[in-house]
């Protein structure tokens, strides 16, 4: 749950996994011990994270350090490699990875807030495309009772939007 005064939030968890992680952007720095302050309150866009602060993120969504290294400390950095590159195509552990819009377009945005970050996606050579891969895997596999017509009509269009071979490998 956000804390009272949330400008703005990431939601961090999965459909199947904790439900108690998020990260809330606040106006001023949050008093409720229960809560873990990455930041001092400045503008996370610019914000260097502290060592303890990147641990903390990693242990809270269970990132190994190969996937989330310490030389990305900007905490903007941080949001973005996560939400674009780390989310659970099965929904246990966290979030889905995204999708991209009809433009072609990873974006990523501070609920209720702002854009944060908004890429051309790169197709099969993207560092999000194997995750984002896994998760149409799984949705196609969903589809099995709608007819192949249906399907067919789905990977045309995913085709389009992610600029992939036919087959989604």
């Amino acid at each position: 749950m956000a804390p009272a005064g949330t400008i703005g939030l990431f939601d961090l968890r999965g459909p199947n996994g904790p439900n108690n992680i998020g990260l809330f952007v606040l106006p001023e720095k949050l008093s409720d011990s229960s809560y873990y302050c990455l930041s001092d309150g400045f503008d996370f866009r610019e914000y260097h994270t502290t060592q303890a602060a990147r641990d903390a993120w990693r242990g809270a969504l269970g990132l190994k350090l190969s996937e989330l290294p310490d030389s990305i400390t900007l905490l903007r950095d941080i949001v973005v490699k996560t939400f674009e590159e780390l989310g659970d195509p099965d929904g246990g552990e966290r979030f889905f990875p995204p999708t991209c819009t009809h433009k072609g377009e990873l974006e990523v945005w501070l609920g209720g807030h702002s854009l944060i970050s908004r890429r051309k996606f790169q197709g099969e050579n993207d560092p999000a495309w194997p995750r984002i891969q896994a998760l149409l895997h799984r949705q196609y596999r969903k589809l099995a009772d709608h007819g192949i017509e249906a399907r067919k009509r789905l990977l045309w269009n995913w085709k389009r939007k992610y600029k992939i071979d036919d087959d989604l490998k």
